[in-house]
């Protein structure tokens, strides 16, 4: 950079070193007590540990070395220990049936700084997360269910990242490390029909969090640059349809799509807001030919989603393969065209507020040619059970500087 004032701050060396550990132990028990009634219980212990190191440094000519200049919370951790316990009870009344539950959760959290101790934090969390589901077997093809669940979905590592991203001086953003979980109430009454020819499934949902995790940016005019970071400002609200359905006319041919689409209003305590709409399109088509050849078509669409200052694009993508199977179908080679019609994929994205407006613009190579080979030994016997339950632990909300989950089953 020459004759700018942050010229003196470059070349630059920036580095952040930003992962997470974890470890479970979970012990589920389900036993049936009475005719069609069904007793569950568990155990579930989570050790999450995210760690951030950062290091800058400026080249400085007077010395014709580089000089570390690290500002801010260096060596960061943050540790949760959650400690959960749930109880559940499924009962069934000739057609209709219902299941209830409640988890009790607690957090522990710690966060501490080797360089800033003064920035060092503890805090204690305590939850009961109920759910309930009330169902209907219309008939043997056809079920309605109707249920509530609440779900913690707590701040990843990039949400909770301290470090100050200062590559693009006058873009800078950092995370929150003071971020709590979110809590999401939702709704759902779902309809299903399955027949050897057609499969259906419907699902209307309505979900409300009322301390939202939510990017926002604001504009530092004594600076001169945008500033963007996190906070449990906003209390979101979404109610959206999806539909999926597969049909199998005859056996060599079938189809499926899944379509829904969903309105969001976001509505920040800051004074900040936005809503719209989004919507979503899957399908594929698979066709089995002579000779053990099969062709499979894949394409889907994406309208982008609501943020609470703007709003991505929306992008679609498509793909085409050839199988051949040998050797009485155990072994199978594809060859697999991705975005045949497209060589990028186009993400923008755009923000707006009250003393300015930015839009963002990357390209993504998408095009891309394939062989894919896969082998089966021999088949796995009925007598050898899959355990019905396993650790599935979804409660972090993934995205910040990176890119939703939580449940009773299986806590």
């Amino acid at each position: 950079m020459i004759n700018y004032k942050d010229s003196v701050d470059y070349p630059r060396w920036n580095d952040n070193d930003a992962y997470t550990n974890e470890h479970t132990v979970q012990l589920d028990y389900t036993t049936p007590t009475w005719k069609d009634q069904t007793l569950e219980a568990g155990l579930k212990y989570i050790m999450r540990q995210s760690n951030s190191d950062t290091k800058e440094q400026i080249y400085d000519y007077t010395i014709n070395n580089w000089r570390d200049t690290t500002r801010g919370i260096r060596d960061f951790s943050h540790t949760q220990h959650i400690y959960s316990a749930y109880l559940a009870y499924a009962v069934k009344f000739n057609k209709l049936g219902f299941k209830a539950g409640v988890r009790a959760e607690g957090t522990a959290l710690n966060a501490k700084s080797k360089d800033t101790p003064e920035a060092n934090f503890t805090n204690d969390f305590f939850d009961v997360v109920p759910n309930a589901t009330l169902s209907y077997q219309i008939n043997m093809a056809q079920q309605m269910r109707l249920g509530y669940n609440m779900r913690i979905y707590r701040p990843g590592i990039w949400y909770l990242n301290p470090y100050v991203n200062t590559t693009d001086p006058q873009n800078i953003s950092w995370g929150n490390p003071n971020l709590r979980s979110e809590k999401s109430h939702s709704l759902n009454l779902n309809y299903s029909l399955f027949t050897q020819k057609f499969n259906f499934n419907a699902n209307a949902t309505y979900r409300f969090v009322n301390n939202s995790i939510e990017s926002y940016s604001v504009m530092n005019e004594d600076a001169g640059r945008m500033e963007t970071t996190y906070g449990n400002i906003g209390k979101n609200q979404s109610i959206g349809l999806f539909v999926w359905g597969r049909w199998n006319p005859v056996p060599l041919f079938n189809i499926s799509a899944n379509i829904g689409g969903n309105y969001t209003d976001i509505d920040a305590n800051n004074g900040m807001a936005n809503s719209g709409w989004t919507g979503q399109f899957f399908g594929n088509a698979q066709f089995r030919l002579p000779k053990d050849f099969s062709i499979d078509l894949n394409g889907g669409y994406l309208s982008g989603w609501i943020q609470l200052q703007g709003k991505n694009n929306s992008y679609s993508f498509n793909s085409i393969s050839l199988t051949k199977a040998f050797m009485d179908k155990k072994l199978n080679v594809s060859l697999v065209c991705q975005n045949p019609f497209e060589k990028h994929l186009k993400f923008e994205s755009s923000i707006n507020g009250e003393a300015f407006s930015q839009r963002s613009l990357n390209y993504m190579e998408m095009r891309s040619f394939r062989i894919r080979v896969s082998y089966r030994f021999g088949s796995l016997k009925e007598s050898i059970k899959k355990v019905r339950r396993g650790i599935n632990n979804d409660d972090v909300k993934s995205g910040g500087s990176s890119g939703s989950g939580g449940g009773q089953e299986g806590m």
